[in-house]
């Protein structure tokens, strides 16, 4: 998936994640037109998807959900890429940008050792490439360095 703006980068998906993306966009959708848009094909708000996800977080049942931001998802997704022992230098590739001082702060989830690439590391939670690959009745196990 290309992610295009001042800051672009590419960033890996597997087929089954990619299948549940194309599920929530048009039969044919321009390609260059954003992921979550409205029936007229206007991109959704970034305050209209941080609602979103706090109604999926209550709808999940979730004891605070309000605790549940687009800032503690990202959070939450650096600091699993961190504990893989990725390269820091290397998370603005994936994650797009970090201030110094934060990518910094991340520095306390590294384990010990030499930093790993960032195709050395699982980019998908476990837990999400098993449902959408359950979801798309793929049962098998995906190759760990297939990408779309």
């Amino acid at each position: 998936m290309n992610v295009g703006g001042d800051k672009g980068r590419s960033i890996p998906v597997t087929p089954p994640l990619m299948a549940a993306i194309q599920a929530c966009r048009p039969a044919d959708p321009n390609p260059g037109s954003a992921v979550w848009q409205h029936a007229d094909g206007e991109p959704v708000a970034a305050d209209d998807l941080a609602a979103m996800l706090l109604f999926t977080a209550h709808d999940a049942g979730l004891t605070r959900p309000p605790e549940i931001t687009p800032e503690a998802v990202r959070h939450t997704y650096i600091s699993y890429l961190v504990r893989q022992g990725v390269r820091l230098n290397d998370l603005p590739a994936l994650v797009g940008p970090v201030r110094p001082g934060l990518l910094a702060a991340y520095g306390v989830y590294s384990p010990p050792g030499s930093a790993m690439q960032l195709d050395s590391v699982e980019s998908v939670y476990p837990a999400l490439e098993r449902y959408y690959r359950e979801s798309s009745g793929d049962a098998t196990e995906p190759d760990p360095g297939q990408t779309a």
